[in-house]
């Protein structure tokens, strides 16, 4: 059977201070190389070097290429913009906010955007959806196929701050009766296995998560062996409402690189990757260095506006299900 994941108490003050230290050096380090970039961008712009551009673009990863467009003018970032490559659009527009994503999005037509965005996970596309202006939110919903629709709405359901905010839905399942070589043959015919996947998850017919099976260990098993027989059943699992903070503790402690996510019935919801938590470290992180300058977290620190975080307020999850609902009977 699984395990229900216990409670981690907080750890002592001091520890935590290094932390914070820690990430504040980090920060520090990185703000130089930040600023580094940041010239090597705008002296090829101003040169009109559009080659020069696409050879520093090349260098950064989209985190990094979000910070720089950020960190630009509006006319030295629409240029930049021009620059990237339509397919690596939708990963950049995953790390940006505010201001800044609205200018950039605000000419794009629904086709463009959806384009995009159809390779992010959905946890990424939920959260782009989350910064988007209304218009554009509900513009793509409107663009996405009834299955993909419902799964964002399924996410749209959880607080940010839970492991509901931060799984995917992208978990590969199978049961326990099928034999090895079943699922090897399935997992070629796939054209695409999602992202860091190492282990496939064992599900009854309601769901109920039941065992798991590295990959490792799935590659090297008998063909005519039952999953039953070699699924392990002594493993960590994650309640869809646990706190983010005691997710990424979880992580640390158990040495994790994916985890099953599962509601009050045991079920499968969805899964947590290492790289999930290592973006809600990271967005700590910033919080830090922002709180440590005296800034609000919730400002665009370039205009001074506030970012746009109402949409998440104004609508209720039972409002998005509605005209998800209304909108596929109209089809």
């Amino acid at each position: 059977m699984t395990k229900p994941t216990e409670e981690f108490n907080p750890k002592d003050e001091r520890e935590e201070e290094q932390v914070q230290e820690q990430a504040l050096h980090s920060d520090s380090e990185a703000q130089e190389e930040k600023t580094s970039t940041l010239s090597e961008v705008l002296d090829a712009i101003h040169e009109h070097d559009d080659e020069a551009v696409s050879e520093v673009l090349e260098e950064l990863k989209p985190a990094e290429v979000a910070r720089t467009l950020e960190s630009l003018p509006p006319s030295e970032r629409e240029q930049l913009w021009e620059a990237i490559p339509e397919d690596e659009q939708g990963e950049i527009l995953a790390h940006l906010g505010g201001d800044v994503l609205d200018d950039l999005i605000e000419d794009m037509s629904t086709e463009e955007l959806s384009h995009a965005v159809e390779d992010l996970d959905s946890d990424d596309l939920v959260d782009l959806l989350h910064d988007m202006p209304e218009e554009k939110a509900l513009s793509l919903l409107q663009n996405f196929d009834s299955e993909q629709r419902e799964k964002l709405l399924t996410l749209l359901e959880y607080d940010d701050d839970t492991a509901g905010g931060m799984m995917n839905t992208d978990s590969l399942t199978v049961r326990p009766d099928t034999l090895v070589k079943t699922v090897v043959r399935y997992l070629r015919m796939l054209e695409k296995i999602p992202d860091a996947t190492t282990k496939l998850f064992v599900v009854d017919r309601n769901a109920v998560l039941l065992g798991e099976v590295h990959l490792s260990r799935l590659i090297v098993a008998d063909d005519e062996q039952a999953i039953a027989d070699m699924m392990k059943t002594d493993f960590k699992t994650i309640p869809v409402e646990t706190d983010s903070h005691v997710v990424a503790q979880i992580f640390r402690e158990y040495d994790l690189v994916a985890a099953a996510v599962i509601n009050e019935n045991g079920q499968l919801l969805g899964r947590i990757t290492v790289d999930d938590v290592l973006d809600f470290m990271q967005d700590e992180s910033e919080k830090m260095l922002l709180n440590s300058a005296g800034l609000d977290e919730e400002a665009d620190t370039l205009s001074g506006r506030p970012l746009k975080k109402w949409w998440r307020w104004r609508h209720s999850v039972h409002w998005w299900q509605a005209w998800g609902a209304s909108l596929d009977r109209s089809r």
